[in-house]
């Protein structure tokens, strides 16, 4: 019989039956709810560990790389190198980002308020990501339509500022984090200091300081709270909220910053008011490079960057210290401006821009007045500017023209426009006699207004004719006929004894043109490259003031081309024997070709490069005498600089010293003479000067009869108009074949100058008589004018072992008595006429030659 209560085959002992279930503790079953609530419990701690395992993964994956922000001091921002003239101040900044780094205390606390208020009012509160503001701002765009709330902290903004631009969900990510990293290692204010220095605010500007300098040309101290709220509502649109393109945007932006600052208590209402009835009063950025020594500071941004790397440039804050003097750059830039219009001038009038059918006359003044807003009526005219003119009347009665420039109308005289003679070649002194050989009806030229001297020099004349006193006379509007040149010049001044250079103008308009032609143009020097060639015969050949050379007929022919040379003097005439003196004074061609003969070329052009030249020479012959190969007016300068300094090479230098971000000093140029230096510093440069003595090229005794030889130029030669300055000059004018290359260099006691001038591309010679000495004498000497004022700086020092004797000028022996031919000249006391010079007659060119001459 069965057994119900055994165990059916095959369950296990201890098991339940199929079919029935095991009770829990207490017998009863556990309800459903139990169940379910025990299900999505496991599932719940399921996906917290897949989440947390994502979010492991997602952090670790997303903040590999992230910029490492451990403390403030790790916070080394790109900031704008600064270079600075002689008397320290600003002329040119260099950066990728325009920022001036400034430290927290320095920022007024209204304006930090501005940015909590504008940008994140919970800033004190969140942990760097505020969920809160996010459902905020979303709800106050949707409202207004458009963004004016951001949901990103500041804390974000500092983190985005770190990361790449482009907006992806990535990037939203690694901000979050690298937000609550600067949140654990930062306090709250450190957090602002970086914010408040790397924000861009337009205008090129990063951080609160250059936008207070490039907007308001402030100090962000100084600014008002009208100022710092437009600053303030910029972040989230620099461009639309820009006061200087968008000025009504910013005006509303502004004020939204303002009820904001009121509803956190930051200003009261009152004062919320006034600032919001402000004018905007903003500026355009100043390139000021562009403004003060853009030649100058262009040539030293190339040499940093050369040495330093483009990096160190624009993101080292280096502080760049340069030899520049202002006053003189100011100087240079006027000589050689107005040098170039006159020379422009001569050469004769390209023509008018353009010729306008009467219908077309409305709409260019219009455009002229949007150009120049003080063409409209009432408008203040600049004497220092250009404008555009209309010719609207010729009156040949008269001789003079109506001008429309605008709203302005004014009479243009017939002396205003004579030098508007065609630009032929060989019409350079021309003057036209009516303003129909110049101009037509519908005309549009460039023209300037008088200044004040040819104002009142008008009004003297008109007063004189109406028999009135002069205050009484109102002067109409008189325009002058101008054009923009296109001959070019260049001008470079230095302290050979400091070895600074001070002023350098390598063009006509830095603007149009950025080639520096004081340092970058070869271009033949001429009769200018003559003093190296006696340079060298005094030390290769013992050459002094007397000795007598041969001014005479050459005929060469070239041993390998088999082509004849036939040179010949400027002038065209031949003097027979004359003294070095003489044919150097008056630069004479065919001695000077003799010496070189005697030197032999290649001996010349070894010289020449101890001296400093060191551009090519491919013209290897005899034509090197008259500077037929190319050098460019640094070379020059430098040469001349040799000479004035009795044999020692200048050491010139553009910089005077260089600091890096921190001030520590990276390099070091400054002269004993600097009169910047403190007491210890120049003790210190004195030392190290006698330990670094100046390379010496020539023996100081030749050097100083170089130096006489060229004096006599400036005395009684090609450079005799120098003598109206009341200065001891040396100097050598240069032209060159058909005048496309005028030159003159000079150098005083203290000055070294030189001056070149031509065409760029050689589209055409200068002109007759367009020679060193009048084209390019005439700037120099505006600028050392200008420059030196009532300074005189005495004589050239005498080295030891010269002696001074007078010289019979015919003969070159010493002269026996006084008479219009004798001149006093220095000689090597080892190197000297012995002879006397004899009777008039009684000596023959044979018998000078044979005593020793060359």
């Amino acid at each position: 019989m069965k057994d119900h209560h055994a165990p059916e085959s095959g369950t296990p002992a201890g098991a339940a039956p199929s079919g029935l279930r095991i009770l829990p503790p207490g017998g009863k079953p556990r309800p459903f709810l139990w169940r379910v609530f025990r299900f999505l419990m496991a599932l719940f701690l399921l996906w917290g560990v897949a989440g947390a395992l994502a979010l492991t993964v997602i952090y670790v994956t997303f903040s590999q790389d992230l910029p490492e922000i451990a403390s403030i001091d790790q916070y080394r921002p790109g900031s704008t190198s600064r270079f600075h003239a002689v008397d320290g101040q600003l002329i040119g900044e260099f950066a990728e980002e325009r920022r001036e780094l400034t430290p927290y205390d320095r920022i007024p606390l209204k304006l930090v308020q501005a940015f909590i208020a504008a940008e994140d009012n919970r800033f004190f509160e969140h942990f760097g990501v505020d969920p809160e503001g996010i459902l905020r701002a979303a709800f106050a765009n949707m409202k207004a339509g458009r963004i004016v709330q951001g949901g990103s902290t500041i804390t974000q903004q500092v983190a985005k500022s770190f990361l790449s631009r482009e907006k992806t969900f990535t990037r939203k990510f690694r901000e979050a984090i690298l937000s609550f990293r600067l949140e654990k290692n930062l306090t709250k204010q450190e957090i602002l200091y970086i914010y408040l220095n790397e924000i861009f605010l337009g205008n090129r500007s990063y951080g609160v300081q250059a936008a207070a300098r490039n907007y308001f040309r402030k100090d962000v101290s100084e600014l008002t709270l009208d100022e710092m709220t437009i600053l303030a509502g910029m972040p989230q649109a620099p461009s639309r909220y820009s006061p200087l393109l968008h000025p009504a945007e910013a005006r509303r932006r502004r004020e939204y910053v303002l009820v904001r600052m009121a509803e956190e208590g930051f200003i009261t209402p009152a004062e919320a008011r006034e600032a919001k009835d402000k004018p905007i009063k903003v500026y355009p950025i100043r390139e000021i490079y562009l403004a003060k020594t853009p030649y100058f500071t262009e040539h030293v941004r190339k040499d940093i960057e050369s040495r330093y790397g483009a990096k160190s440039l624009l993101e080292g804050g280096l502080r760049v210290y340069t030899t520049v003097d202002q006053t003189r750059q100011i100087y240079s830039d006027r000589a050689l401006t107005r040098g170039v219009r006159q020379l422009d001038k001569r050469i004769g009038f390209r023509g008018p821009l353009v010729n306008l059918p009467r219908h077309e006359w409305d709409a260019f003044r219009q455009a002229a007045k949007k150009r120049w807003p003080e063409l409209r009526e009432g408008g203040r005219l600049s004497e220092t500017r250009l404008y555009t003119g209309l010719v609207t009347h010729l009156d040949k009665a008269g001789k003079n023209a109506a001008i429309q420039a605008g709203d302005h109308t004014g009479t243009m005289r017939i002396q205003d426009m004579n030098w508007a003679h065609k630009p032929e070649y060989g019409r350079e002194n021309e003057v036209i006699t009516s303003p129909e050989q110049a101009l037509s009806i519908g005309d549009v030229v460039l023209v300037r207004i008088f200044n004040a001297k040819e104002h009142d020099d008008v009004r003297n004349m008109l007063a004189k004719k109406a028999n009135l006193d002069p205050g009484k006379i109102e002067v109409p509007l008189y325009f002058k006929l101008e054009q923009t040149p296109e001959l070019q010049a260049a001008l470079v001044s230095g302290l050979p004894r400091m070895g600074y250079v001070t002023a350098m103008s390598g063009g006509y308009d830095f603007r149009v043109s950025k080639f520096n032609r004081a340092v970058q143009a070869c271009r033949q020097p001429g009769s200018s490259f003559k003093p190296i060639v006696y340079a060298a015969a005094v030390e290769a050949l013992g050459l002094h003031p007397a000795t007598m050379l041969l001014d005479a007929e050459i005929l060469h022919r070239d041993a390998v081309t088999k082509v004849n040379w036939k040179p010949r003097n400027f002038e065209n005439v031949n003097h027979g024997l004359v003294t070095a003196r003489f044919a150097l004074m008056n630069s004479l061609n065919l001695p000077t070709i003799r010496l070189l003969e005697k030197l032999t070329v290649t001996a010349l052009i070894e010289y020449a490069r101890k001296l400093g030249i060191a551009s090519p020479f491919p013209n290897q012959d005899l034509s090197l005498a008259l500077g037929s190969n190319c050098i460019t007016l640094w070379e020059l300068i430098k040469v001349y600089s040799v000479f004035d300094l009795l044999g020692e090479k200048p050491g010139y230098t553009f910089i005077r010293y260089v600091e890096d971000a921190n001030g520590r000093l990276i390099e070091d140029h400054r002269h004993p003479l600097d009169p910047f230096l403190s007491y210890g510093e120049r003790i210190d440069r004195m030392l190290r000067a006698a330990m670094e003595p100046r390379e010496r090229v020539m023996d100081a005794r030749d050097a100083y009869i170089v130096t006489y030889l060229m004096t006599q130029v400036a005395k009684g030669g090609t450079a005799a108009a120098t003598n109206e300055l009341g200065l001891e000059i040396a100097g050598k004018t240069g032209t060159t074949n058909d005048s496309f290359d005028a030159w003159f260099a000079g150098f005083t006691p203290t000055t070294a100058t030189g001056v070149w001038v031509g065409f760029d591309r050689f589209q055409r010679p200068l002109g007759p008589g367009m020679t060193g000495g009048k084209a390019a004498l005439p700037i120099w000497m505006t600028y050392m004018r200008q420059m030196m004022g009532k300074t005189k700086d005495g004589g050239f020092p005498t080295p030891p072992g010269i002696v001074n004797l007078a010289i019979d000028g015919k003969t070159g022996l010493l002269a026996a008595g006084g008479g219009t031919d004798v001149f006093v000249a220095p000689f090597r006391a080892d190197n000297k006429p012995e002879g006397v010079a004899p009777e008039a007659g009684s000596v023959t060119h044979e018998e000078i030659f044979r005593s020793g001459d060359l």
